[in-house]
């Protein structure tokens, strides 16, 4: 919570509580007053933790219309620093979960995304609501040739997760942009979930523009970046 007039980053005893969130009851929380919300929030991710127990995700919403866009990058560059895994909400508020039936992974075919994304599918659908979820794995192939490969690849790892989902791979010999792919493809889905792109400070900010133009006219959307240590 930004206060700031508050003199300290955050208080030295905070108590945790349970509380409502919407539609879901007894969410254990630990609210922290600092001066600084990007400051704070960097400071949590540097020293947060229990003995014996090491955060390994950080899980935050998307800061589409922050007022400190500058702010924002540095915690992005920092975080990724920290070598977290990384992942980040935009909620569409007019639809919600829709209606907590579909779930589409779209996956670039290289890197520890798709790992991360499976896990991370693994526990939102032992929820009630999305326990019935139909999961698609969603990949654009630039090289016809590589379609039985891919399909093999994903096939093999749903089967070492053992999590049930459709694999659809999308030729795209007209090299039609990603985000109008996905937009026409996830028309209907009710959680997407998409990489983030590979970033230093040094591309950053247009890294951010391209994410806020992709996830324009979508439905809720969460974005990851898997840690370079994840299996």
């Amino acid at each position: 919570i930004e206060q700031p007039d508050e003199n300290l980053l955050f208080e030295k005893k905070v108590k945790v509580s349970t509380e409502t969130i919407g539609e879901y009851s007894d969410i254990v929380t630990r609210k922290h007053v600092c001066n600084d919300i990007y400051e704070g929030m960097e400071m949590i991710s540097r020293v947060y933790g229990f003995s014996g127990f090491e955060p390994n995700t950080v899980l935050m919403g998307w800061a589409k219309n922050t007022k400190n866009p500058e702010k924002f990058q540095e915690l992005l560059i920092n975080l990724n620093k920290l070598d977290y895994n990384l992942t980040f909400l935009k909620y569409n508020k007019e639809k919600g979960f829709g209606k907590y039936k579909s779930i589409d992974f779209w996956w670039s075919g290289k890197g520890r995304n798709l790992a991360l994304a499976l896990h991370l599918i693994r526990f939102i659908t032992v929820t009630p609501e999305w326990r019935n979820a139909q999961i698609r794995i969603l990949s654009i192939n630039p090289n016809n040739k590589n379609t039985e490969r891919f399909y093999a690849i994903i096939e093999q790892i749903l089967d070492n997760y053992r999590i049930r989902a459709n694999v659809k791979i999308i030729q795209n010999p007209e090299n039609i942009k990603t985000k109008d792919i996905i937009r026409s493809e996830s028309l209907d889905t009710d959680l997407i979930i998409t990489e983030f792109p590979e970033f230093d400070k040094n591309c950053i900010s247009e890294v951010i523009d391209s994410v806020n133009g992709a996830l324009e006219n979508i439905n809720t959307c969460m974005l990851l970046h898997a840690s370079s240590e994840f299996e």
